[in-house]
């Protein structure tokens, strides 16, 4: 039932982020130097956070602010305020991981 899902779906962002972690390190930002474990740490509180920016964004899209506007329908605005949380989620990481996760020190610069 319902706690299935929830453990399914906290399954599933544990896996994609573990994912990122390994795209974004070794690909995304080239960044092989440095603890692997705090990197992780971070990665995972920058996420979580992502998270959370995510879900408050399309949550305020869908039923407090711009889905009182009339003419579009619900399933509509359920949409619109996913992807406006996921755009807003994404500065936020992208911004977390290059300036937090894996900052290259100014003398690597």
């Amino acid at each position: 039932g319902q706690l299935a899902y929830i453990l399914l779906k906290a399954f599933s962002f544990i896996c994609a982020t573990t994912n990122s972690f390994f795209w974004n390190k070794f690909w995304t930002f080239e960044f092989k130097a440095g603890n692997a474990v705090q990197q992780a740490v971070k990665f995972y509180i920058i996420a979580g956070v992502g998270l959370a920016i995510d879900t408050v964004i399309a949550t305020f899209v869908y039923s407090y602010g711009l889905g009182h506007i009339g003419g579009i329908t619900q399933n509509l605005w359920a949409n619109i305020g996913a992807l406006a949380g996921i755009g807003g989620a994404f500065i936020w990481n992208f911004l977390g991981y290059k300036y937090v996760v894996f900052k290259k020190s100014a003398e690597a610069a």
